[in-house]
C-alpha cells in the first residue's frame, strides 16, 4: 500500500526570511510546501494545482491577503481549502474576526509567534490529516545508488567536475597547514583529515583568514567542493548525485517522484534545465525554484558536518565560479546550523572534553566575532550569559536551552573563536556583547529549534532599497568615512580606551553588514571595504604603538584622505551610469552608450555598468552581427563580475536570440529566473522560445 501523500501548504509571504523559515519548519515537520511572495502568484499557483491549507500573510505587494483570501474562498475547490491569516499589524480583535467573517479565515496567527502555537492550529484545522511524525532525516552521507537515475544532465557534469578535480589534486604537491599564514604563493594549502580537525573549526579557521580558492572534501566515495571568497562559503560542488536539484525537491516534498521523472524527461528531450521544466510543467513557481537551489547549496554543505572521518585540502587557485545562486549564511550561521542539526552528546563531549568547571569569556577579537549568527531567544539568552562569570555547568544547568543544545551551541562558539574557556571567573564590569544575536538574519537561514523557536519578523519592515540606490548610498558612506580620520570615524576621542574602540568598531561593522546583506555583488564589496576600512582603524587604534605613530601622522597632514581619490572616481562613475539609465528609458540609446562607456572607463569592474554597455553596444545596431558579438563579449564579463545579476544573463540572451542562437538564448533567460524569480521577461522569453520549439516541424533522420 502506498503511503499517503503529504500534506501540501501554500505559503504567501513577501519577506524571503519569513518563506525560508517557514518551508523548513514546515517540510522537516512532514509538509508539503510551496511558497510565493505575492497575491497574484499565489492566486496563479491555487489555479494550477491543489493545496490543502493555505498560510497567508495580511501584507503582500499589490494585492493583500484579504483579498487572496476572498478569491480563494470564491472558487469551488478553495471553499473547502483552510485559509490561515499571518500578521504582525493587524492583530487586534476585530481584525481577527473581520478576516474570519469577511474572508473566509479559519484562523489568525499573530507575529511574532512561536513553532508550537502554528502547529497547532494547523493541527486544528487539518485534523486527522496533520503529519503526527516527521520524515526520517537524510542519510550519513553514503552514495545512494537507488536515488541515482533521477539525477540530471547538470548534476552528472558537475559529478565529472569534481572527481576530475580530486584527481588533479592528488598528484599536486602539497604544504602542510599548521594554522600559520596563508600564503598566497603555495599551491595547495591545509591539507588534513578530520580525524585531528573538525569541519566547523576548519570552515571558521578559513574564514577568519579572509581565504579565497576551493576547498576539497573526500569521504570514501565522495568528493565535494566548497568554493570560498574572503573566507565566506560560496558554492559547494558535489559527485553525489543524490543531491542533484530534482532528489532534493523530492525529498523535501516540493514535487514527487512522478514529477520528478516527467521533467527529466522532458528536459532530456528539449535540452532545458529541470527547475525551468518544473515552473513549465506547474510544479513550481519561479519563487519555488530560487529556493530549492539555495536549499540544495545548504544541504550540500551541512551534509559535509555529520562527517567524523575524511580528508580535506585547501586550493587557493581554485577560484569560486560564477554561480547564479550562491549561499546566502555567515560563516557563523552556517556552522552553528550543522553542529545543531549534525553533532550528539558522544560527539561533542569527544570534541569538548571536560569542561563543565571552567568560564566563558567572550573572545578577545571582536572583528572575528561580529557577524551575524541569526539566533533565536534561547540561544541569545545563553550568550547574555556568557560573560566570565558562570562556568560551563552552571549555564549547562541554568540556561534557557537543554544541556545537549547548550553544549551544541557553545561548541559552535568555540569553534568560531567567539568565545573562549578560561579557569578564572570575570573580575569587574562585564563586557559589552561582541557577537550578533539579531533574531531575524540579515543573510541565510535562521536555526529553528523544535517547537520553541519563536518568528520575530514584522510586516512593518521596510522593503530594501534596489542595488542601484543602495550602492549609491554606500558609496556616499565610504567617500565620507574616508575622508574622517580613524577617530572620528569610529566616534572616539584620541585617549579612549581599547574597550570603547572594540566596541565601537564592532557597532559600526555590524550595522554596514546588516545594510549590505543580502545584495548583489557589487553591494557586497562595497560593504567589504566599508568592513576593511573599520578593520585597519580597529586595529591601529587598539594597538598603542600603533595609535602613536598615527596620532603622530595626523599632526603632520597626513593619511586622512590618501584614498579619497578612488571613491571619488566610483562616485563619478555611478552619476554617469545612472544618467545613462535615464536616456536608455527615454530611447536615447546612443547617448546612453556614450554614458555607460564613461561609467566603465572610471570603474570597468562593475558588473551592472558592464551590462548596460553590452545591451547598448547591441541595441543600437541590432542587425550589425559584429556589434552583437562585442555586446557578447561585454556581457561575459558582465556575468563573470556579476553572475547575480539578471540583466546580465537577460541581455544576453536577448542578444543570443538576435543573433539566432536559440539554444543560447534559452539558457541565459533560465539563469535570469534563477537570479530573480520576478525576472518575469525572461520568463515571458521562454515562454515564447518553447511554444515556437513545439510548433516546428521535426526533423526526420
Amino acid at each position: 500500500m502506498a503511503p499517503p501523500e503529504p500534506v501540501h501548504v501554500l505559503v504567501v509571504d513577501d519577506d524571503r526570511n519569513v518563506q525560508r523559515m517557514l518551508a523548513d519548519a514546515l517540510t522537516r515537520h512532514g509538509f508539503r510546501v510551496t511558497v510565493e511572495r505575492d497575491g497574484e502568484a499565489a492566486l496563479a499557483a491555487f489555479e494550477r494545482q491543489p493545496f490543502d491549507v493555505v498560510l497567508l500573510d495580511v501584507l503582500l505587494p499589490a494585492l493583500n491577503g484579504y483579498e487572496v483570501a476572498r478569491r480563494i474562498k470564491s472558487t469551488p475547490r478553495g471553499e473547502k481549502t483552510p485559509v490561515l491569516m499571518l500578521s504582525g499589524i493587524y492583530k487586534t480583535k476585530l481584525h481577527q474576526a473581520q478576516a474570519m467573517e469577511r474572508h473566509g479565515a479559519a484562523g489568525f496567527v499573530e507575529k511574532p509567534f512561536k513553532l508550537n502555537q502554528l502547529f497547532g492550529k494547523l493541527e486544528g484545522v487539518l485534523g486527522e490529516r496533520f503529519p503526527r511524525s516527521p520524515p526520517s532525516p537524510p542519510g550519513n552521507g553514503a552514495l545512494e545508488p537507488a536515488s541515482e537515475p533521477l539525477a540530471d544532465p547538470r548534476a552528472e557534469a558537475e559529478a565529472s567536475l569534481v572527481e576530475s578535480t580530486a584527481e588533479e589534486s592528488t598528484s599536486a604537491e602539497f604544504t602542510t597547514d599548521e594554522a600559520g599564514p596563508l600564503e598566497p604563493t603555495t599551491p595547495v594549502l591545509g591539507r588534513g583529515d578530520f580525524s585531528t580537525r573538525s569541519f566547523p573549526e576548519l570552515l571558521a579557521d578559513l574564514h577568519r583568514r579572509r581565504a579565497t580558492g576551493g576547498l576539497l572534501l573526500r569521504r570514501d566515495r565522495v568528493k565535494k567542493i566548497v568554493f570560498l571568497r574572503g573566507g565566506a562559503p560560496e558554492s559547494v560542488k558535489s559527485n553525489r548525485l543524490s543531491e542533484c536539484l530534482g532528489r532534493v525537491m523530492v525529498r523535501e516534498r516540493m514535487i514527487s517522484e512522478a514529477d520528478c521523472e516527467e521533467s527529466l524527461k522532458r528536459m532530456k528531450a528539449a535540452g532545458r534545465q529541470q527547475g525551468t521544466v518544473l515552473i513549465e510543467m506547474g510544479c513550481i513557481s519561479p519563487h519555488n525554484l530560487r529556493y530549492a537551489l539555495e536549499l540544495q547549496l545548504r544541504l550540500k554543505l551541512l551534509e559535509v558536518f555529520t562527517w567524523t572521518r575524511g580528508e580535506f585540502q585547501f586550493n587557493p587557485r581554485a577560484q569560486p565560479p560564477a554561480e547564479t545562486v550562491r549561499l546566502q549564511m555567515s560563516t557563523a550561521a552556517i556552522v552553528y546550523e550543522g553542529v545543531r542539526r549534525s553533532h550528539d552528546q558522544a560527539r561533542l563531549q569527544a570534541l569538548l572534553g571536560e569542561v563543565a568547571g571552567r568560564y566563558v569569556h567572550p573572545a578577545e577579537d571582536p572583528l572575528f566575532a561580529a557577524q551575524d549568527m541569526s539566533l533565536g531567544e534561547e540561544e541569545a539568552g545563553v550568550l547574555a550569559l556568557m560573560d566570565g562569570s558562570r562556568t560551563v555547568r552552571e549555564l549547562r544547568r541554568r540556561g534557557p536551552l537543554s544541556p545537549l543544545d547548550t553544549d551544541r551551541f557553545l561548541y559552535a562558539l568555540l569553534a568560531s573563536q567567539m568565545v573562549e574557556l578560561r579557569t578564572e571567573r570575570r573580575v569587574g564590569p562585564p563586557p559589552r556583547p561582541q557577537v550578533s544575536a539579531a533574531a531575524a538574519p540579515a543573510a541565510g537561514d535562521r536555526p529553528w529549534d523544535d517547537d520553541e523557536e519563536v518568528l520575530e519578523l514584522e510586516d512593518e519592515v521596510p522593503a530594501p532599497d534596489d542595488d542601484g540606490h543602495l550602492r549609491e548610498r554606500l558609496l556616499g558612506s565610504l567617500a565620507a568615512m574616508r575622508r574622517m580620520d580613524y577617530f572620528e570615524l569610529l566616534g572616539l576621542s584620541p585617549d579612549a580606551p581599547a574597550d570603547a574602540v572594540r566596541s565601537a568598531a564592532v557597532e559600526l561593522l555590524h550595522e554596514y553588514r546588516l545594510v549590505g546583506t543580502p545584495g548583489s555583488a557589487d553591494v557586497q564589496g562595497l560593504v567589504q571595504q566599508i568592513a576593511d576600512l573599520v578593520g585597519i582603524a580597529h586595529d591601529t587604534l587598539i594597538d598603542p604603538a600603533a595609535r602613536a605613530r598615527y596620532r603622530a601622522e595626523l599632526r603632520d597632514g597626513g593619511v586622512k584622505h590618501e584614498v579619497g581619490a578612488a571613491v571619488g572616481r566610483m562616485l563619478e562613475a555611478e552619476s554617469a551610469f545612472r544618467r545613462g539609465e535615464q536616456l536608455l528609458a527615454g530611447g536615447d540609446v546612443p547617448a546612453a552608450h556614450a554614458a555607460f562607456s564613461d561609467a566603465v572607463e572610471l570603474q570597468p569592474e562593475e558588473g551592472e555598468f558592464l551590462a548596460l554597455l553590452g545591451w547598448t553596444t547591441h541595441a543600437r545596431a541590432p542587425a550589425d552581427v559584429e556589434a552583437g558579438r562585442r555586446a557578447l563579449d561585454l556581457l561575459a564579463s558582465a556575468v563573470e563580475r556579476s553572475p547575480t545579476l539578471d540583466r546580465a544573463h537577460l541581455y544576453k540572451g536577448h542578444v543570443h536570440k538576435a543573433l539566432g542562437d536559440t539554444a543560447g538564448a534559452q539558457g541565459e533567460y533560465e539563469k535570469a529566473v534563477e537570479c530573480n524569480p520576478a525576472c518575469n521577461e525572461a520568463l515571458r522569453e521562454l515562454s515564447i522560445l518553447t511554444w515556437a520549439a513545439r510548433r516546428s516541424p521535426q526533423k526526420t533522420p
